[in-house]
């Protein structure tokens, strides 16, 4: 019977073996196993006469007991007392071991039944179950009592076993259908991506189906090659136009870098021009600006090239701004000077307000609004405070000269009306019965009184001058007056208000000193003039050229006789 059980087909380990072979294998075991263990029961069991199973004793073992017994009451010996006691211990080993055998069949049964309820693949549950099968038979003679509830129980497992292997076999061919439909999803899936417009995207979920189709698991044999192609073939496609899309990428990223490298040249261009003013570095700054915003436009070049011109390309930006911070720094300090120079021309300006005299101070305040704008820009914080101080001293200085003027207007059109009164008046002066220092002294009054008047409106000062002088020389001529005596009368009465020999000295030496150089420099020139005169050709423009030097001759020695007259006067007091 062993030597039955022991030339049972053996299942490989190896992991080659098809799974059909496993379960033919399993078949060829399962019907040994079955006719093994019907034998066994068969020997241990007979049909009584009511038709039931009994067991089979042992009446051989019992016939060489009796006999035994037999010799023992017939034979007793000491020799035999010592042949029965280790007969008695041999048995009692046996026993012990078969008590030692049914605890390993027993736990052969547990480690049958957790097979059973494995999850484990079908070729790891059949290596444990031939394992379990050679345990078993190894396993020497247990008590007869429990060598059919055994057998029962151990037939029972192995069936069950066996029903678990063909409901594994139903479900594995369920389940690579089941694998066989998913896998044609991805296929499915995988050519739908073809349509989609995003290659990374369609990337990254082609990637994402290859994970899901490793972790679905076999389908049916001959379906294998097939759908494992069709996936294939979509994944190739994805693959294709992402090669192409990455060729574009790597062809613009070129381009890329081709631009970046001119706006580098840009920045270097800038770095290079002289800058020396506030709106010469507010345009660069503008500049570098609209730099950036293209640089950051452009895109990324290739990996490599992209971070050796980044660097390159801050490490310009860095210099401009560090350039630009030292000027703005010198700036500051130049931004103060200014700022000093300002308000002192504010203090200035407050200064020359208080002032009266508004011709001078209005030359000296325009003076200093041309100053201020010699004086480069402040802070912005101090530009609106410092100008609005400096135009409010001018326009308060200007609105009282306006103020002023404005009443001097209104003065002027009052002197305007008593000069012109006053012309009225000499036109209709008589003389009668006066002498000719009575007329000299009314028409020096006349004069007197013209200067006393002040200031006319601008625009009519000359025609009122030349009036009043047309007018006076009217009047002289109609009294047979000559220039010259009413010269030499005025200049005789300068010295009517002297009061001691000390201020008739002081004013003598003076005018000697100015009269002299007047005479003889009034003298050289009608010397000269009349010498010209011999030089005169004849002819139409030299008579015309003639009379005028005559005539300035003539004026000459009237205005001669004039400060000679004057001399006289001097030396007399």
């Amino acid at each position: 019977m062993n030597e039955e059980l022991n030339q049972q087909p053996e299942i490989t380990r190896d992991s080659n073996v098809s799974h059909e072979a496993v379960l033919s294998n399993l078949a060829e075991v399962e019907a040994q196993e079955t006719a093994v263990a019907s034998e066994e029961i068969i020997l241990n069991e007979t049909i009584n006469e009511d038709g039931e199973v009994e067991q089979i004793e042992d009446k051989h073992e019992e016939n060489e007991e009796n006999e035994e017994n037999e010799e023992k009451d017939e034979n007793v010996s000491e020799n035999d007392a010592k042949l029965s006691a280790e007969k008695r211990r041999q048995r009692e080993e046996e026993e012990r071991i078969r008590q030692e055998n049914l605890k390993l069949k027993l736990a052969a049964l547990d480690d049958l039944r957790k097979l059973i309820d494995s999850e484990e693949s079908l070729k790891t549950t059949y290596d444990e179950f031939k394992k379990l099968q050679e345990k078993w038979r190894e396993i020497g003679a247990v008590p007869k009592n429990e060598v059919n509830n055994l057998w029962q129980n151990y037939h029972f497992l192995v069936e069950k076993f066996f029903d678990k292997v063909k409901i594994n076999k139903d479900l594995r061919d369920l389940d690579l259908k089941k694998n066989l439909e998913a896998k044609i999803e991805l296929c499915e899936k995988a050519e739908e991506l073809l349509l989609e417009t995003s290659i990374n995207k369609s990337f990254k979920l082609l990637q994402e189906y290859h994970d899901q189709w490793k972790e679905i698991g076999p389908v049916p044999t001959d379906k294998k090659e097939e759908v494992w192609e069709r996936f294939k073939t979509a994944s190739d496609a994805i693959n294709q136009k992402r090669r192409g899309l990455y060729e574009n990428q790597q062809a613009q990223a070129e381009q890329n870098y081709l631009a970046k490298q001119a706006l580098f040249a840009r920045v270097k261009e800038l770095l290079e021009r002289p800058l020396e003013s506030i709106n010469q570095w507010n345009k660069a700054n503008d500049e570098i600006n609209e730099i950036l915003n293209l640089w950051k436009k452009i895109g990324r070049a290739a990996a490599t090239k992209n971070e050796e011109i980044w660097a390159d390309f801050k490490e310009l930006l860095s210099a401009f701004f560090e350039r630009k911070r030292l000027f703005f720094v010198q700036v500051k300090d130049v931004q103060l000077e200014n700022l000093n120079r300002k308000i002192n021309l504010c203090i200035q300006v407050e200064a020359l307000v208080a002032q009266g005299d508004f011709k001078n101070v209005t030359k000296d305040i325009l003076a200093l609004q041309n100053e201020w704008k010699t004086i480069g820009p402040t802070a912005k914080k101090h530009t609106e405070k410092v100008w609005k101080r400096f135009r409010s001293a001018c326009d308060k200085f200007f609105e009282k000269k306006n103020t002023h003027f404005s009443e001097s207007r209104t003065q002027e059109k009052q002197n305007l009306k008593l000069k012109e009164e006053l012309i009225n008046e000499v036109k209709s002066a008589t003389f009668e019965n006066t002498d000719k220092g009575q007329q000299l002294q009314a028409i020096k009054d006349f004069q007197k009184r013209w200067m006393n008047i002040g200031h006319v409106p601008l625009k009519e000062k000359d025609r009122l001058y030349h009036e009043f002088r047309q007018t006076i020389n009217t009047l002289m001529d109609s009294l047979s007056i000559m220039p010259g005596e009413l010269r030499a009368s005025t200049f005789a009465n300068r010295f009517s208000n002297i009061q001691n020999p000390e201020d008739a000295d002081s004013l003598s030496n003076k005018d000697v000193y100015s009269l002299q150089n007047k005479i003889a420099k009034m003298r050289d020139e009608i010397l000269l003039w009349e010498n010209n005169l011999g030089f005169f050709s004849k002819s139409k423009n030299a008579d015309v050229l003639k009379k005028e030097v005559e005539e300035k001759v003539l004026r000459a020695k009237q205005e001669l006789a004039l400060l000679e007259a004057k001399m006289k006067i001097i030396r007399q007091r």
